[in-house]
């Protein structure tokens, strides 16, 4: 099915549209009900997605009726005029059909965004910087970041970033995805100068196997923290690992396990030197918890919201509160807890019933984006 250019292939696809219209075009009224669907796809003028709010700037993926592929726009404030800022056929080589936005991160001001670009749908992203005042591109291009996924500093120049390992002159298909590693990037540097942080090769002691992705997804500066987690391919529980984020510059940094897959811990953040964690150990349907982390006892921790009827999917902490997304019957709930003060858990009003999504926070800033599909 991967070869599109197979004839089997081909022939296949062929039968299954000449088999489909067979079936649709028995039906009086599929006409009528195409022309409808045509109708409402084009009542909206744009597809808004992947929005992210940034010291007053708002960063969004906008598709336009006449685009193929979505580009990144800013605007500033929630009223400001959308500007473009990237477009990715900008980036397209010679002989490319194509070029996309594979993600995106502004920095915490919002004055640089680390972004990945890949081309013909390959999603082996090139992972460029822009500064967003100037629309100028920084001269770096780091290749191999097909996960990437950038964490700003607080210095908002630098960010942790996954790397592919290097295949080398004759790459091995099968092993493309193995031994990825972990490393901090100064913004307008040399990226072969770039810190390794964490990876099977450079800890051997913490019990990664190549298939494993090192991930460092949150620092606390006040506390001298740095989270990373060791994403096992598919698997959704993860293991998570503690630093302190003074020793990102040292040669050798003692990253300490803290969990494990047994733990069940499937998503988590900081906050003020506590570990938030999502974990279905003993809560089938998931329960949010938290632990010190100068303490970390997985078997002692503090519930923050205990099981329920709805399944507990995702959580975002804000400056106000945690808010929690939760699924019942197919349809999305958001509970906001004012932080400490768990008897205080209110149950969101929606607009409408549907589907919600977590799309940004800002642990500085009140509330929560998220979108809404009835």
């Amino acid at each position: 099915m991967e070869n599109l250019e197979d004839t089997s292939v081909i022939n296949w696809m062929k039968e299954q549209n000449e088999y489909t219209h067979k079936i649709l075009n028995q039906f009086p009224i599929n006409e009528e009900l195409y022309n409808r669907m045509h109708e409402i796809a084009n009542l909206s003028q744009a597809i808004i997605g992947s929005v992210s709010h940034r010291a007053g700037r708002f960063f969004f993926i906008k598709i336009l009726q006449e685009d193929e592929i979505g580009k990144l726009y800013y605007r500033e404030g929630l009223d400001g005029e959308d500007i473009l800022l990237i477009a990715p056929d900008q980036f397209k080589p010679e002989g490319a059909a194509s070029a996309s936005i594979n993600y995106y991160e502004p920095s915490h001001d919002g004055k640089l965004v680390a972004f990945g670009i890949s081309v013909d749908g390959s999603e082996d992203a090139i992972l460029r910087i822009i500064d967003v005042d100037h629309k100028r591109l920084y001269d770096e291009e780091i290749d191999r970041a097909m996960i990437g996924n950038p964490v700003w500093l607080p210095d908002n120049q630098s960010f942790f970033m996954n790397r592919l390992q290097d295949p080398g002159a004759d790459p091995d298909p099968g092993k493309f995805y193995l031994d990825s590693e972990a490393y901090m990037h100064i913004v307008d540097t040399d990226p072969d100068e770039d810190r390794l942080l964490l990876s099977r090769k450079s800890c051997p002691d913490l019990g990664f196997i190549p298939s494993d992705f090192p991930i460092i997804f949150e620092c606390d500066a006040e506390h001298d923290i740095m989270m990373a987690a060791a994403v096992h391919g598919v698997q959704k529980e993860l293991t998570l690992f503690l630093a302190p984020l003074s020793a990102r510059n040292k040669q050798k940094i003692n990253w300490e396990k803290i969990c494990d897959t047994d733990q069940k811990v499937t998503d988590c953040d900081l906050l003020d030197g506590n570990l938030f964690y999502i974990t279905y150990k003993d809560a089938p349907k998931y329960k949010l918890c938290k632990v010190p982390l100068k303490d970390p006892d997985f078997n002692n921790q503090h519930i923050i919201l205990p099981e329920e009827e709805a399944v507990l999917e995702y959580f975002s902490i804000a400056s106000d509160a945690i808010y929690t997304q939760s699924m019942l019957a197919g349809l999305g709930i958001i509970k906001r807890i004012p932080h400490g003060q768990t008897d205080q858990i209110l149950k969101i009003d929606l607009p409408v019933q549907g589907n919600i999504s977590f799309v940004d926070n800002d642990k500085e800033k009140e509330g929560i984006l998220f979108s809404l599909t009835s």
